[in-house]
């Protein structure tokens, strides 16, 4: 039987350190792990970006930043498409491949 669990909080409590625990938890078991992660960036203290993160190969790239020149503008980041695409797209396409979950075209 499959389970989704989902972790809210507010920021700052642990969401992605509880992630990255049980990701780190289950490869020790044997599992494979994929997907991808979204995480803030800091510089002196202060948020500049998030990073993206692909769990099955370790890829970094940004999903978004105060200095990235183009794309869409969400508050004071911008969207960086092609590292969404490249990274994120692709890490979740590769989970879903590699699961047991229905494809559809």
């Amino acid at each position: 039987m499959k389970r989704l669990f989902f972790v809210t909080g507010r920021p700052g409590v642990g969401k992605t350190t509880v992630l990255l625990n049980v990701a780190n938890g289950l490869r020790d078991k044997g599992y494979s792990v994929g997907g991808m992660l979204s995480r803030e960036f800091r510089e002196e203290g202060a948020r500049v970006g998030f990073e993206l993160f692909d769990f099955a190969t370790g890829q970094k790239g940004w999903l978004a930043h105060v200095n990235h020149p183009t794309g869409p503008q969400v508050s004071k980041y911008r969207v960086n498409l092609d590292d969404l695409d490249r990274i994120g797209v692709h890490a979740i396409r590769n989970a879903l491949r590699a699961s047991d979950y229905p494809q559809h075209p």
